[in-house]
């Protein structure tokens, strides 16, 4: 499967995946990279500059590249369980946009999934 040809499944897939609002990948997953463009969102909903909602709401995930992601906790602190889900949902990082799967379409490796979000499941079977 070429890149393009994944880049189709993996919308196809992500078109199909119903979020069940468990709150697995907020409670259990590992880190959330963020890109300069999450971190712009994320510091508009919250009314924040940018530099503030760095230093309040993220940390450094790898300092040779300058990846930064939102801060070690887990359930993330986004994460409210009384909606239950993500209280920042409409504007969540792309890393939680395409989650359950954790395959990029320009790499060399087959679509991968978290096999325990029910919504991936759901969305395997559909095709």
């Amino acid at each position: 499967m070429d890149a393009f040809e994944k880049a189709e499944k993996l919308i196809e897939l992500q078109e199909k995946t119903e979020c069940q609002r468990c709150g697995h990948c907020c409670t259990q997953t590992e880190n959330i990279v963020l890109t300069p463009y999450d971190l712009k969102m994320i510091a508009w909903q919250h009314h924040q500059t940018i530099d503030r909602a760095r230093a309040h709401f993220t940390r450094i995930i790898d300092r040779d590249h300058a990846i930064r992601g939102i801060k070690k906790t887990l359930p993330c602190m986004f994460y409210d369980p009384l909606l239950p889900g993500c209280s920042i949902y409409e504007i969540r990082p792309a890393v939680c946009r395409t989650f359950p799967f954790k395959s990029q379409p320009a790499d060399d490796t087959p679509i991968v999934y978290y096999n325990e979000c029910p919504a991936s499941n759901k969305a395997l079977e559909s095709i």
